[in-house]
């Protein structure tokens, strides 16, 4: 009855409407609807990321007419009218978007549509600050809520890229770079971000260290620098098993070679920086001088005998031990004074290392020319004397030129005689056992000799005979100053005109030795120039030699040869001329006795001897005292004549000495005990004399005493 139609299309339609009755009647009726076309709805409409504007690009059309009005409907609450609005949505998720467009006819259609809005990830990312060269790590820390993953696109500020997600970097030069990070989901949603990057200059090691000698410091000095921050440590490898963590460091090394030495430095931020570079350690020069013998006031030669690559010499220096110096490689020295010094030489080779070594030097002494020399008379052998000396040594040597043109000799003390008087050069020349030698020279006088003779006055006769001797001598030039005589007897005078008196019998020789004031000696000798007549000998023997007063008769013992005549004195006035006399002298005393002889020729004798008449000595001792006080018979002592001392001693029966006195004059023993006033007891006691009498004569005695009181 009332239908619905849809039209599939529009245009002019007839419409008719055939109504039937109940009854079968039907009724026509026709009419012309016109059908307005439907829009065509369409839009365009991209997922979206979350926070980007999604546009809706609105397609739709219609046919006929023309669309008047759009509805959206964003699918979260918000709408639009605009044709071709776009959205920012708030939430992420799926949304249905409702385009709803009506015609000018009135005509609407619906289009609903989905739309992704995407989650954005948050892009985010770790790296590590690194020293030049080092190597950059980059570490993804970006997220996007859901999960997902990414495209990445590095660009790490350096006109470099990449795309992986952690990308590792090394950048060529120090800085601070800004890294971009740029994220794209897998739904097409990026994020970027963008951090600095440090990349720490690398310091710049560097150092000094002069090649030096053995034996030498090596001072390493630090060059090092950096563009940025500081320098805070220092690591050496001195390349001899040696490190160091010193700036500027100072090594001695053991041994001459080249050593690798490697520093690495390191900055306040960690970075390292290594360089090595070498030293080199010269070998010293190694000087072996070695040096001549010689003698005083000699050139001694020296020289350095070193060799190797080590020894290329380009400075010598020689210090002599003595006060002198030389620069030469050879030199030679002269030492004023004998001694053992120690030369020094210090060499420097052409790396500029120096060393010294030392050389002992014996400088042996010069012998010193001297010698002395009689007088030099003519004829007669002058002795030279050596007087050379040598500090140290020995004098081996000697060659002698005595100046005459022929006379040489090699010993050291030579003797020489000259054949013609004048003056003469004579030369020593001494050699020592070191070599060394040494010149004097002098001049000698050869005298002319003087010519001794002599006269004697009273040549014959008895003796003692004295004879007078008169000089006759005489030179041709100079004086005579001595004159020596020998008399043949074993007499001798130096007088010019002596007198000597001859006592024994015989023919004598007599010898005159002149000396010049030149000292040049010459002798004459005269056999038998003095005679002298044989004399009697006198002797004779008293018998006896002494006795007493009691019996003072003497016999004279006629000992005596060659005597034709006797006469004897006896001392008291009597005289005898018999051969053996005999004589009685009165009185005690000491006599001399003479005896004068007389032979042919009238020659006399005379011998003395004396003699000697005693007196009687005479002493006694008592054999008892009493020293009573009754003034008789008080002490003890000797008695006697011609004494002149007497030594006393008294001892008790225990042999204890109680009592001694001595003297001319000694003191009597009183009973006393020595002297005190303990008076020794009665009885017998011993008792030692001994007595000197005049003539020198000691008597003793002991015995025994009675003490009675």
């Amino acid at each position: 009855q009332s239908p619905s139609h849809t039209y599939a299309d529009a245009g002019n339609y007839t419409v008719t409407l055939v109504a039937f009755s109940d009854e079968g009647c039907s009724d026509t009726a026709s009419r012309q609807s016109s059908i307005e076309p439907l829009p065509q709805l369409g839009f365009e409409v991209n997922d979206a990321c979350f926070g980007s504007a999604v546009v809706f690009n609105d397609t739709s059309s219609v046919s006929t007419g023309a669309i008047s009005n759009w509805q959206w409907d964003f699918g979260d609450g918000v709408t639009s009218g605009v044709q071709t609005p776009s959205h920012i949505y708030a939430t992420t998720g799926n949304f249905t978007v409702q385009l709803i467009a009506t015609t000018a006819s009135g005509c609407t259609d619906t289009l609903l549509k989905s739309v992704n809005v995407f989650p954005v990830p948050a892009a985010d990312f770790s790296a590590n600050d690194v020293c030049l060269n080092g190597q950059t790590g980059f570490v993804d820390q970006s997220q996007i809520t859901g999960g997902g993953s990414f495209t990445y696109s590095w660009n790490m500020g350096d006109n470099t890229s990449d795309s992986v997600a952690n990308p590792q970097h090394i950048y060529l030069q120090a800085g601070t770079y800004m890294v971009n990070l740029s994220i794209t989901s897998q739904q097409g949603c990026s994020s970027a971000i963008s951090k600095p990057v440090t990349v720490f200059p690398l310091p710049v090691p560097a150092f000094t260290a002069g090649n030096v000698c053995l034996n030498f410091p090596v001072q390493i000095n630090d060059n090092s620098g950096i563009s940025q921050g500081n320098i805070t440590g220092w690591s050496w490898s001195l390349g001899d098993s040696a490190t160091s963590t010193a700036q500027n460091p100072t090594h001695f090394y053991s041994a001459a070679g080249t050593y690798p030495v490697t520093l690495t430095v390191m900055s306040d931020q960690g970075c390292e920086a290594t360089i090595t570079d070498s030293v080199e350690i010269y070998a010293p020069p190694t000087p072996q001088p070695i040096a001549g013998s010689g003698c005083v006031n000699e050139g001694i030669a020296f020289s350095d005998t070193s060799s190797g690559s080590n020894n290329t010499i380009v400075s010598y220096d020689w210090s002599f031990g003595n006060g002198n110096t030389s620069v030469n490689p050879s030199p030679s020295n002269v030492y004023t004074t004998a001694g053992t010094y120690t030369a020094i030489l210090t060499t420097i080779n052409d790396n500029g290392c120096r060393s010294t070594q030392s050389v002992q030097v014996v400088v042996s002494p010069l012998p010193v020319a001297g010698f002395t020399a009689n007088p030099a008379c003519l004829n007669t052998p002058v002795q030279f004397n050596s007087t050379s000396t040598i500090p140290s040594g020995s004098i081996t040597g000697y060659s002698w030129d005595f100046g005459d043109g022929s006379g040489i000799s090699s010993l050291q003390n030579p003797y020489y005689a000259y054949t013609q008087p004048g003056t003469y050069t004579v030369t020593l020349v001494v050699y020592s056992g070191d070599g060394c030698m040494d010149t004097t020279v002098r001049t000698i006088v050869v005298n002319p000799l003087p010519t001794p003779n002599f006269t004697s006055l009273n040549a014959t006769g008895c003796g003692p005979l004295p004879v007078q001797f008169n000089d006759s001598s005489f030179i041709n030039s100079g004086n005579i100053v001595s004159w020596d005589w020998d008399f043949g007897d074993g007499g001798s005078s130096s007088q010019q005109n002596p007198v000597h008196t001859y006592t024994t019998s015989g023919s004598y020789p007599v010898t005159l030795t002149t000396t010049s004031d030149s000292g040049c000696v010459n002798t004459i000798t005269i056999n038998n120039a003095v005679s002298v007549y044989p004399g009697p000998m006198a002797e004779f023997e008293p018998d006896p030699k002494e006795t007493n007063i009691l019996n003072p008769n003497f016999n004279f013992i006629n000992l005596s040869n060659g005597a034709l005549t006797y006469y004897w004195t006896f001392g008291d006035g009597g005289s005898s001329t018999v051969f053996e006399p005999q004589h009685a002298y009165a009185d005690t005393g000491n006599y001399l006795v003479t005896l004068y002889v007389t032979n042919a020729y009238g020659c006399r004798d005379t011998v003395q001897h004396p003699v000697r008449v005693n007196p009687i000595f005479s002493w006694w001792i008592p054999n008892a005292f009493t020293p009573n006080g009754d003034g008789s018979n008080e002490g003890f002592n000797v008695k006697g004549e011609y004494i002149v001392n007497v030594e006393l001693t008294i001892f008790n029966r225990w042999g204890e000495k109680i009592f001694f006195s001595e003297g001319r004059e000694n003191a009597d023993w009183d009973g006393s005990v020595m002297g005190s006033a303990v008076r020794a007891q009665e009885g017998v006691y011993v008792y030692t004399v001994r007595v000197e009498d005049v003539w020198g004569q000691f008597h003793e005695k002991i015995g025994h005493v009675s003490l009675v009181r």
